[in-house]
């Protein structure tokens, strides 16, 4: 896991389009160990709530009927599931798209998500030990990013922006 994964998953509070939703699903949004189907999750815009609802049925043959569910939402978008048969998927995403419908990647494994958590508590507390204690100070901050000043020990400097730097 890297820092910017770790900024993801300290940041609860962001667009459903970019932040983790590992949090806000549940094993029972899912179709699990189906050979036929697959459930997807959908980020589908506020003010196109209404035309999800109304068509997401009619965007490709296959898809269950009355099988989305609403799973969260914040102001500017709402997370949906539904579910297909997953030899559609390819077709479904396309013609979701072409409705600014958003097909988030995303499969449900729970010992996955529980070493990811485990993995993310591990690398925050390393880094958080690089800094003076109250050092920290708000710099600027926005509906979906903080930006903080810091001080390092210097023995450790290097360390950290090596860290905040890793990339996918």
């Amino acid at each position: 896991m890297n820092f910017n994964t770790i900024v993801q998953w300290s940041n609860p509070s962001g667009s459903l389009l970019t932040r983790n939703l590992a949090d806000l699903v549940k094993k029972e949004h899912f179709i699990l160990d189906s050979e036929y189907l697959t459930t997807l999750l959908v980020v589908v815009p506020r003010n196109q709530v209404t035309e999800w609802v109304q068509n997401y049925e009619k965007l490709t043959a296959m898809i269950v009927p009355r099988s989305s569910q609403l799973v969260s939402q914040d102001q500017d978008f709402a997370l949906y599931t539904v579910t297909l048969f997953k030899k559609v998927q390819d077709e479904f995403r396309h013609h979701a798209r072409e409705k600014k419908f958003i097909v988030r990647e995303f499969v449900y494994n729970e010992e996955e998500l529980r070493n990811q958590v485990t993995e993310w508590v591990q690398n925050y507390e390393k880094l958080t030990a690089m800094i003076v204690p109250r050092s920290s100070q708000l710099v600027s901050q926005d509906q979906d990013f903080a930006l903080y000043t810091v001080t390092l020990f210097k023995k450790v400097q290097d360390e950290f922006r090596h860290h905040a730097r890793e990339k996918n």
